[in-house]
């Protein structure tokens, strides 16, 4: 639900068009490669729900965090963070 207003957000903490690149490229980018890492490893220990839970109170964590950055570099790092981190929930909740 807060996904969509993020980039709002970096805008309004000043981001030019590169950073809001970088932005995008790193969340789809961190998000994505790390799904795979997390799915191997979750199917290797045979549990699924402390991926789930793990990942959701570090997405959660980390939204709290944003409260307090400065700048929108901050906020790209953030996001990047969250998403390689918290993207250990999303293959956890899709088993084939």
């Amino acid at each position: 639900m807060v996904n969509p207003f993020v980039g709002a957000y970096a805008v309004e903490l000043g981001a030019s068009s590169s950073e809001m690149g970088w932005f995008q490229s790193l969340t789809n980018l961190s998000n994505n490669v790390m799904q795979v890492f997390w799915g191997k490893l979750s199917d290797r220990l045979g549990k699924r729900i402390p991926f789930k839970v793990l990942g959701g109170l570090i997405i959660s964590a980390l939204w709290i965090l944003m409260m307090f950055v400065t700048n929108a570099s901050q906020l790209t790092i953030l996001i990047a963070i969250q998403t390689l981190l918290g993207s250990m929930a999303t293959p956890a909740w899709i088993p084939i």
